[in-house]
């Protein structure tokens, strides 16, 4: 990592991978808008932090707190108001049962809604997961924010969705040129975006979006 300002200005790219699989149609503005932010976040963090010439650090292969970090300034920056707490501390029966990595309250056009997120960060081992191995994946992200949410239930205003999300470390670069064109559809996904610097490496950001009642 180069602790000084880097003078080089790197470009990062997105990938145009479509929503899938009814994902809420009110928050696609909302989810595009953040995408978009967070890809300014990561080439910021490119530029000042990381010299590829220097060392061997990568800024698509940091820890889970980082990016969701990331995404919260991406949440803050894309809307016109939001209250978010990081590492959210959840108590039932007056006792801790864990914490939320990223609560939200947004404002949108003429109502707010609720993002309780829980995110996972880990490099792509090369393997191919069947869809079942996904939605096994997805059911116990989604089980353990639904349960942060239940717990706490009558803090909640509003239209209220638990968030899975994951970070997924793309180095070997034949499996980055795959995800970038990749957009099939596995039946379960809602999000699917892949971040990355030409000709180098890049992350996969995807998950499941749910409406809790």
């Amino acid at each position: 990592m180069n602790k000084t300002e880097l003078s080089q200005n790197i470009t990062l790219k997105i990938s145009n991978h479509p929503f899938y699989n009814d994902f809420p149609e009110e928050l696609k503005k909302l989810f595009n808008k953040i995408f978009l932010k967070f890809t300014a976040e990561l080439a910021k963090n490119r530029n000042f932090w990381f010299d590829y010439n220097g060392g061997d650090e990568d800024v698509f292969n940091q820890n889970e707190c980082t990016y969701t970090g990331m995404l919260n300034n991406s949440i803050v920056k894309a809307t016109s108001c939001a209250a978010i707490l990081l590492e959210a501390a959840v108590y039932e029966d007056g006792k801790s049962i864990g914490r939320i990595d990223c609560l939200a309250r947004i404002k949108l056009d003429t109502n707010y809604i609720n993002l309780v997120i829980e995110s996972k960060q880990w490099p792509n081992d090369g393997k191919v997961y069947s869809n079942l191995e996904t939605k096994q994946l997805y059911e116990k992200m989604i089980k353990q924010a639904t349960k942060y949410y239940s717990a706490e239930r009558s803090y909640y205003r509003h239209e209220s969705y638990v968030v899975a999300i994951i970070f997924e470390y793309l180095k070997d670069k034949v499996m980055l040129n795959k995800m970038i064109e990749d957009k099939s559809d596995d039946g379960i996904t809602n999000f699917f975006k892949v971040y990355y610097e030409e000709g180098r490496t890049g992350m996969m950001v995807y998950g499941r979006i749910e409406k809790v009642i």
